[in-house]
């Protein structure tokens, strides 16, 4: 386990950056735990709510994205040169690599991390994330994700990875959960808010660079996040005003 050691206001710190995953699959567990009615487990009657229509239409999306990834990996070494995000071949036309380089990875290695972290997404908001935000984050999101790095990260000319729509993710499902729980949610969002802070400032180090086989793009993080907010805005509008027009019927 890599970790680097900073000095802050002149004393040593030692920074695990791999700490942040940690807190963040404990506070996964920890509501699995204490919420159990609302994860994919329903531990209390010993049943799986997965296996309800509902939840198998929900989850449509995020195992399409899954499989995607995983057969785009299986076909690397050609399909990574055909669906990656590459500047150069957008630039010439090339305008679908905008989106499916979010589904291609580095290596097995980096595909698995963000499995898992899809797989807790789905878990933490299985009740929140109807098929229509997944939708709207995993390929509206994705797209929209890959169009902002090429045009607000010039020096960028080569990108894959699923990461960047996750953190859009745990900002639509936080919000839209925070009901339900607002301890977790709220961990959740301060702590992707200092995460994102902590990358974008010069004591961030790099050490999953060696695992994942390739550094990670920190503006990627951002500008995931920043999507995940544009999505939850234009959702919870749309949302308001198809309820005004319906209330409107029957006045």
């Amino acid at each position: 386990m890599l970790s680097v050691m900073v000095k802050l206001s002149g004393e040593g710190a030692l920074i695990d950056s791999v700490l942040i995953g940690r807190v963040f699959c404990f506070l996964c567990v920890l509501s699995f735990i204490l919420y159990p009615e609302r994860n994919v487990l329903n531990l209390k009657s010993g049943s799986c709510i997965i296996f309800h229509s509902l939840h198998w239409k929900q989850l449509s999306i995020p195992l399409l994205a899954a499989m995607l990834a995983i057969l785009l990996q299986l076909a690397d070494p050609t399909s990574t040169e055909l669906f990656r995000f590459n500047r150069s071949a957008i630039e010439a036309g090339e305008w679908w690599r905008l989106l499916t380089g979010n589904f291609c990875h580095l290596s097995w290695n980096h595909l698995w991390v963000n499995l898992l972290g899809l797989v807790l997404m789905v878990g933490l908001f299985l009740r929140s994330l109807t098929i229509s935000w997944w939708f709207g984050l995993l390929l509206l999101g994705s797209a929209i994700e890959g169009a902002m790095l090429f045009i607000v990260t010039p020096h960028v000319h080569h990108y894959v990875g699923l990461s960047g729509i996750l953190h859009g993710v745990i900002v639509v499902g936080a919000v839209l959960d925070f009901k339900r729980d607002r301890v977790v949610n709220a961990v959740l969002l301060v702590g992707l808010t200092g995460k994102l802070i902590w990358e974008q400032s010069s004591y961030y180090l790099d050490d999953m660079a060696q695992f994942i086989g390739g550094n990670v793009l920190v503006e990627s993080h951002l500008i995931g996040s920043i999507v995940g907010v544009a999505v939850l805005l234009v959702g919870l509008t749309g949302r308001y005003f198809l309820k005004t027009d319906r209330c409107s019927l029957y006045r």
